[in-house]
């Protein structure tokens, strides 16, 4: 679980706009894309690994992984939530 104080800081890289954290249905709709193989991140590389969490910028409709506790904030491993 990401702590609610480095939440308060953290911003996406790209925009710069506050995150938050996913609902579970934005989880639930990210992992049902990638179970079907068909999500891919910014990079343009197969998503294959499911998600627990992840941190959203709303405006940017752009979902970053959080693995092992570890927010993943590089705008190639971005997610579109569009």
């Amino acid at each position: 679980m990401l702590d609610e104080e480095l939440l308060k800081i953290l911003a996406d890289p790209k925009t710069k706009e506050p995150l938050r954290r996913a609902t579970p249905e934005e989880i639930a709709r990210l992992n049902a894309a990638i179970q079907q193989k068909s999500l891919k991140n910014q990079s343009g590389q197969p998503v294959n690994d499911p998600l627990t969490e992840a941190l959203v910028a709303p405006r940017s409709q752009r979902a970053y992984p959080i693995r092992d506790g570890i927010p993943v904030l590089l705008f190639d491993d971005a997610l579109s939530l569009a």
